[in-house]
């Protein structure tokens, strides 16, 4: 996965020495997330970020997310539902991202309790993926509505927030569509 700063300069939203002057100006306060560092600094528009970070970031780590989970949970003897799926389309109809400061507190040699050194930025989005479609390779198309996520960015883990509901009406529609003669 490329780096969301790459990604901006990429799409010469930012010139290189502006992502490199941003990357400093993080390092030295990490609880700024760098969209927000670049939308402050260089007057770039926030839903210009936030509108590449989906496209570019979010929507890609959800495809392969979702495809490996589907090979992982949606087993069958001798059937690899990620190979029976063509295509998987997401279109994420609202998100909120959270940052947050995670800092550890150790006690010093005088007993006094000091920040370590090792902080770091948790960042969290909350979605929902308003639609994904499922084509698969017998042109059938399947489209679940209102999946609603949360991702850890930082762990690069993702939770479904009605639990196994998804995955279970997913294996149960996609094993009828590869039960249907073509």
């Amino acid at each position: 996965m490329e780096l969301f700063g790459e990604i901006l300069v990429q799409h010469k939203i930012i010139s290189k020495k502006q992502l490199l002057t941003a990357l400093q100006t993080q390092k030295k306060d990490s609880s700024l997330a760098l969209g927000d560092i670049i939308s402050r600094d260089y007057s770039v528009d926030q839903q210009v970020i936030e509108t590449l970070f989906v496209n570019e970031i979010l929507t890609p780590f959800l495809k392969v997310w979702f495809m490996n989970t589907f090979k992982e949970k949606l087993q069958i003897k001798g059937v690899d539902f990620s190979l029976f799926i063509s295509e998987l389309d997401i279109n994420i109809s609202l998100f909120t991202r959270t940052t947050a400061n995670q800092i550890t507190f150790i006690r010093d040699k005088n007993g006094q309790f000091c920040p370590n050194k090792q902080d770091r930025v948790e960042e969290q989005v909350n979605a929902v993926i308003d639609t994904m479609t499922i084509r698969t390779i017998r042109k059938q198309i399947l489209t679940f509505t209102d999946i609603g996520i949360t991702v850890n960015l930082f762990s690069k883990n993702l939770k479904l927030n009605d639990g196994p509901g998804f995955i279970s009406a997913a294996r149960i529609r996609l094993m009828q569509a590869l039960k249907k003669k073509s």
